[in-house]
């Protein structure tokens, strides 16, 4: 999956490719932008901040407000990180 958020994702020969199967959410304030280049499965419309707000909110209400125990992909993300930076 990849949020794309205030993006125009425009294809470019400098811009990172999207792979073909990637759920694509994307997040901007021009309507013409969503879908130009890029299979959009969900367009939210709108400006960015406000977008991430809402977002927020509603993980927030979905979590019931509680903190989840993020140990393990923190563990997963420091893993991966170590690797790549070995490389």
């Amino acid at each position: 999956m990849l949020l794309a958020i205030g993006s125009s994702l425009t294809r470019s020969s400098y811009a990172q490719s999207i792979r073909p199967e990637a759920t694509l959410i994307h997040n901007t304030n021009n309507a013409d932008e969503i879908g130009k280049d890029e299979a959009v499965d969900i367009g939210l419309l709108g400006d960015a901040r406000l977008t991430l707000q809402a977002l927020i909110a509603a993980v927030s209400s979905e979590l019931d407000a509680k903190p989840r125990d993020a140990s393990t992909v923190t563990a997963e993300i420091a893993r991966v990180r170590a690797a790549w930076y070995a490389q």
